[in-house]
């Protein structure tokens, strides 16, 4: 584990993490960053040159991360952002107006697969550790769906983020696909109202639900019956009732 700001994260994220501090440190973070100053002020834009990128805080960056790339500047802005704005979604609520979830949404409008290699691999390799910690951490389906709906707009791929889910590495992440199947089941579409944007995205999800979800019903069981001797009444319910509904995938 390791410290960063607010909070702590594993290894594989905070790795990669540093990786886009190296890569997008080359470049420098403009003068004037363009805000529309319809909706901000000149002091607005100051907080963005109050310290060296990687020293800003949420209180800094709250106004940028909601408005990013539609009524504040282009990619010129965002890319020397990039490695905070994703430092501080690893670690919670970007600012009042922006969850994590939306930070790495972002990148769904600023053409990142066109950028440079080296920095397309950092942020793949950000966005899997990413995902995993989320599977690990998050707290309910809410969050889970939030972060599945992320990655949709950023890469309008799931696929590789939905194998991770084939086999949970931990019962914290077991516990967080069951609640992303419930939430799928039970509750509409798993990226709501993004389906309509990423249709390839709604589709792999539904291929998974339909053909890769079943094979987690033995887990659901086992899990479900380790719970009963903990008096873990909590999980048994989860996992019994993501059990039966895999069942009638």
């Amino acid at each position: 584990m390791h410290a960063y700001g607010r909070g702590v994260m594993d290894e594989a994220l905070s790795g990669a993490i540093e990786e886009l501090y190296q890569r997008f440190g080359r470049y420098d973070l403009p003068a004037w960053t363009d805000p529309c100053m319809h909706c901000h002020s000149e002091a607005d834009e100051a907080r963005l040159h109050r310290a060296p990128v990687r020293e800003l805080t949420v209180e800094d960056l709250d106004r940028y991360s909601a408005d990013a790339l539609l009524v504040w500047g282009d990619e010129t802005t965002f890319r020397p952002l990039l490695p905070r704005l994703f430092e501080l979604a690893a670690l919670g609520p970007v600012s009042d107006l922006t969850d994590p979830a939306d930070v790495i949404g972002t990148l769904g409008r600023c053409g990142w697969t066109t950028w440079p290699d080296d920095e397309r691999v950092a942020i793949r390799r950000y966005l899997d550790a990413w995902w995993r910690d989320r599977l690990e951490r998050a707290d309910d389906s809410f969050e889970m769906r939030a972060a599945l709906v992320a990655l949709a707009e950023a890469t309008d791929d799931v696929a590789p983020f939905l194998r991770v889910l084939d086999d949970p590495p931990s019962t914290d992440a077991l516990r967080n696909t069951a609640r992303l199947i419930l939430a799928a089941r039970f509750t509409g579409p798993p990226l709501g109202e993004a389906r309509d944007r990423h249709p390839n995205a709604t589709e792999q999800i539904r291929s998974w639900l339909d053909h890769a979800a079943p094979a987690l019903r033995d887990r659901f069981g086992r899990t479900a019956a380790a719970a009963t001797e903990t008096g873990d009444d909590a999980t048994f319910d989860l996992m019994t009732t993501a059990s039966s509904a895999v069942a009638r995938s």
